[in-house]
């Protein structure tokens, strides 16, 4: 099954691994926009040069955006421009369309998700 194929590592411990699909999960979000050791340039390609063929990333866009990272931030703004940044509302609601489970309504808008796909 499915369950036996995933694996979960850290940057660090993935290095010299790919894997047909990766989920990076961009753990951050505070207001002074600090992103800890994802701004390190070898660890940032680590994370987004591991996947074969489909790469998702999950993160706060707008921590990412206003790091010090000149890296992160043009990833997001490509994101944007590419149309495939997509807020946790609107995962959320095409989610509850997929499965048939009605609409989704919220009263506070949700963070952005920067979900970036790449393919061969």
């Amino acid at each position: 099954g499915v369950a036996g194929e995933v694996r979960v590592h850290t940057v660090d411990s993935f290095q010299g691994s790919e894997a047909a699909v990766c989920v990076c999960s961009f753990v951050r979000s505070n207001r002074s926009a600090r992103v800890g050791f994802v701004k390190d340039f070898q660890r940032l390609n680590v994370a987004l040069t591991r996947a074969q063929h489909a790469l998702i990333s999950v993160g706060h866009a707008l921590t990412l955006e206003k790091s010090d990272s000149q890296d992160l931030k043009l990833m997001i703004q490509n994101a944007r421009q590419r149309g495939v940044l997509f807020s946790a509302l609107e995962i959320e609601k095409e989610l509850h369309i997929m499965l048939g489970n009605g609409s989704v309504s919220a009263s506070n808008p949700s963070p952005e998700l920067c979900t970036m796909e790449f393919k061969q």
